[in-house]
Order: structure tokens, then sequence, then C-alpha cells
């Protein structure tokens, strides 16, 4: 009864706590990062302060002048700007962010410790040396812009396969250009199958002019017989007046 009643003063004492950590929600899971620094910030539409903690599936959003930093493991910690709603998920040393609309910034220690998914692109660092870029996307908006600040990052369409390398203070819009405008034209991107070509429609009046004129043909060229015939020996005579009997 003794430890009974120890274990529940223990849950008493330590529940308040992990629910203030949480900006008064739960918490049932590992924590995936820290709040470090919240400025407006929300995870779940309630606000967070700083100090709290962030778990795999949490989305965490800012308004107007908001702004939040997390850290994960050692060197692996991702700034949120204003407007900005993401999606955190993995695990401390993988952690994968969904971006849905907004900016962040990411300093990823190693390869492969913080991959940023938005839209259909996908950007993580290509060398085992530290990184740091960010990555931008309006609400709205059909493209993103991605911008190595430290190092080069790997950037590629899961749409279409293609990748390639941002290098250290250069910026890449993924989508790129072009395939956007295939996609709107609707050519087949890189990998992708064109589809058969639809068969040709034809008009269920087309063929109207075309009977009229044998129709009209054929009596044109029935007349012109019966007038050859007319002029010619054989019981023909010239055409009776119109006021004979």
């Amino acid at each position: 009864m003794r430890r009974v009643t120890c274990l529940l003063l223990a849950l008493f004492i330590s529940t308040p706590a992990a629910f203030a950590a949480r900006g008064g929600q739960l918490q049932t899971k590992p924590a995936l990062g820290q709040i470090v620094r919240s400025s407006g910030a929300m995870l779940g539409g309630t606000a967070v302060p700083s100090g709290g903690t962030i778990v795999s599936g949490d989305i965490m959003s800012t308004g107007p002048g908001g702004a939040a930093l997390v850290e994960f493991s050692a060197g692996n910690h991702v700034e949120l700007a204003q407007n900005t709603i993401v999606t955190f998920s993995g695990t401390p040393e993988h952690v994968l962010a969904t971006l849905d609309h907004g900016s962040i910034i990411v300093h990823a220690a190693a390869q492969g410790a913080i991959v940023v998914e938005a839209l259909l692109c996908r950007v993580a660092s290509t060398a085992s040396a530290a990184v740091s870029y960010s990555v931008t996307g309006p609400p709205g908006s059909t493209s993103v812009d991605v911008q190595s600040l430290a190092g080069a990052v790997d950037v590629s369409e899961m749409g279409t396969g293609q990748s390639h390398t941002v290098g250290q203070g250069q910026t890449s819009t993924c989508p790129s250009a072009a395939a956007t405008q295939a996609r709107e034209g609707g050519a087949p991107g890189p990998g992708e199958q064109a589809g058969p070509a639809p068969a040709p429609t034809v008009s269920s009046h087309s063929k109207t002019p075309i009977l009229v004129l044998l129709i009209g043909g054929g009596v044109a060229g029935g007349i012109a017989a019966a007038l050859a015939g007319g002029g010619k020996g054989g019981g023909g005579g010239p055409p009776a007046s119109p006021s004979s009997p």
C-alpha cells in the first residue's frame, strides 16, 4: 500500500511538469527535440514556451512576428521564421521536417541528420560535413527556394527523380521552371511514359457536303445525258413548245 502511494505521488508531481513543458499537452512519446527559443510558437494550435519539448508527429507553427528555435541531437537544430508551419517526425538523430509553408533554416552536423520535404522536393546534405541551408515557400506557392548557407546540399524532385547539388551561396528553385512548364503543358517528365495519342475524331456533319455534291453531280449528269440524247437521231426531237397542246 505504501509503495502504491509513493507511485501515485510521483505521478502527481511529474505530470504537471510534463504537461507544462508541452504547453498544456500531456507528453506520451519520447522527446524528439527541445524548444530552445519560442516567440509566439504553437504546437497543434497551443502556445508553447521556451524549454518545451517536441515529439514525433508534432505540428509546429508561428504567426506574424513569431519565431522558434528547436534543437534535436547535438549540433542539429532548426529555426522557424514567422508564418511557418512544419511537421516534425523521425528520431533525434534523423529528423524529417515537412514544410507546409513559410521559411526554415536548417543546421545539420551530419549527413541525413535533418531532411526537409516541401511540395515535391526533398533537401538533404550531400556529405558528412556540417551544412546550413534555408527552405522558403510562401502560402499558395507552387515551388520552394533552397539556399545553401554553408556547405552543399542535394535537392531532388520526388515526382521525377531528378536531383542536383546546390553549392554554398547558391539558390535553387524546386520544382524547376522547366519541369513546371512541362507539367502545365501536359508533356511527360523524365522517367514518365507518354500516354497514347488520342484517336482523330470525325464530325458527324463532315460527310454532308460530299453527299450533296454527289447527288447534285448525279442529277446534273442525268440532265446532260438527256439533252445529249435528244439532239441525236433515234426518235429524239426538239423539246415541245410550252404553248403546244
